[in-house]
């Protein structure tokens, strides 16, 4: 971590650390106990016990970070641990062993290092033929469930020993990561996530009665060109699960094209989807027909304005369009839906352009709101003047892709923001923008941190 500062942040480093903290506290006392008498323990039973106890170890101490940060947790990688830990240290001391000896004698050195070379060959594709019949289980815990394991882990590892002062000290660290934890997601709020999708929209709104609201779904907007990777496979589902979404209460579709729809049938197929709203159009592809197929289980609503719906204490209101005008495009003729929950307000305002935001802007009715979702990805024919200040948001969200071929956000989009005093975070910079509201106050909690 001294020769590279960001080392200690990435996965390699921290399941390398935790490997060796878990083996350190958790197999010679283990170990121990089970032989009991080492003189009446035949030693190839004690060689069987400590590598049991050691890749259960080093396993359990991996395992929450591995499904925290990959979304599974490896089965098969007990059994594989048996033969791989004692592989590496002989592969180690052969190394080390043949280091030595070249400084004396280098051709017979030189031999070991090659024949620990070779071996260290033959280890990586034993591993990847291992991975080939890896048994694993799917897991999306949450960050405090994460800090829970470990803290039962770390009391764990205080029973094992008895001296007082390595006591005290887990007790402490086991008390820090206690007041890490999230105690005040069980108090009833309002959380809004604008997640970070690339060059789509998606929005996750839990109610504080716990409805799971989303908005979009990304997707990939490039013609004539294979998708990527699949965006609701990929990030939508690992996040919902993540978040303890085990079913999606209400799907909106703000208008149908492929970076709004694109990921919704990933998550159509993973969680039962109870009602689904849209305007009712359709696009010309077949993975739209796809997506309406398989949300055949769920409620379908083709909604026009003024339409409301409340959830709990939270109020969901479309403010346009009254009618689907098929000359005007799809992008005007988008879903417009305020959220209000007591004095807090947000609106999504998909991919509208100036038309629409001329027509909204000069409806009767409070248009204000404190986020404002900045419409179709902060291109230069929407986020007009008028539109802005009829909302006047304390707070901006653009959801984009970094480096798109559209080369949004305009900079003069941002200036008309800026220049107003309002807060504008960007996904392709910020990562998802969380903001949390009991009603009277607001938090917001970019992901990526700075400016």
């Amino acid at each position: 971590s001294l020769l590279d500062p960001d080392a200690p942040f990435g996965a390699s480093f921290q399941l390398s650390f935790l490997a060796v903290l878990s083996l350190a506290l958790l197999v010679p006392r283990t170990a121990r106990f089970l032989c009991r008498d080492d003189l009446a323990t035949p030693r190839w039973r004690r060689w069987l016990i400590l590598a049991l106890v050691s890749t259960v170890a080093a396993t359990a101490g991996t395992a929450p970070l591995a499904a925290y940060r990959f979304h599974i947790v490896s089965i098969s990688g007990l059994m594989t641990n048996l033969w791989a830990i004692p592989y590496v240290g002989l592969l180690l001391a052969a190394g080390l062993l043949s280091l030595l000896v070249s400084f004396l004698l280098p051709v017979v050195g030189g031999w070991g290092l090659s024949l620990t070379a070779w071996a260290g060959g033959l280890f990586l594709r034993l591993i990847d033929l291992s991975a080939r019949f890896s048994w694993t289980l799917e897991a999306y815990p949450t960050e405090w469930e994460l800090l829970l394991l470990y803290l039962l882990l770390g009391l764990f590892a205080l029973l094992l020993h008895k001296r007082l002062r390595f006591r005290t000290a887990l007790v402490l660290i086991s008390l820090t990561l206690a007041g890490f934890l999230p105690w005040d997601r069980f108090s009833p709020r309002l959380e809004v996530t604008f997640i970070d999708v690339g060059q789509g929209d998606a929005a996750l709104i839990r109610t504080p009665s716990r409805e799971a609201i989303l908005i979009d779904g990304g997707g990939f907007l490039i013609p004539g060109k294979p998708h990527p990777f699949d965006v609701g496979r990929e990030v939508l589902l690992p996040y919902l699960k993540r978040k303890g979404v085990e079913k999606i209460d209400l799907m909106i579709l703000s208008h149908p094209h492929p970076d709004h729809y694109g990921g919704l049938q990933a998550i159509a197929d993973a969680l039962p989807v109870d009602e689904f709203w849209w305007n009712g159009q359709s696009f010309p592809d077949a993975t739209f027909d796809t997506l309406m197929n398989r949300l055949h289980g769920a409620k379908l609503r083709e909604i026009r304005a003024p339409f409301s719906q409340k959830f709990g204490a939270v109020r969901l209101d479309l403010l346009y369009p009254e009618t689907i005008t098929p000359a005007l495009g799809i992008n005007d003729n988008c879903l417009v839906m305020k959220l209000i929950y007591g004095d807090a307000s947000f609106l999504f305002a998909g991919d509208i352009e100036e038309y629409a935001e001329q027509v909204i802007a000069s409806s009767p009715g409070d248009l204000r709101a404190d986020v404002l979702k900045i419409p179709h990805h902060g291109s230069r024919t929407s986020s007009s003047v008028p539109f802005i200040d009829a909302v006047a948001p304390r707070y901006a969200v653009v959801s984009l892709a970094d480096g798109n071929m559209f080369h949004f956000p305009h900079e003069g989009v941002l200036e008309k923001y800026e220049r107003r005093g309002i807060q504008v975070f960007r996904t392709d910079r910020h990562g998802a923008v969380t903001f949390t509201t009991n009603g009277r106050t607001l938090k917001v909690r970019p992901f990526v941190k700075g400016p």
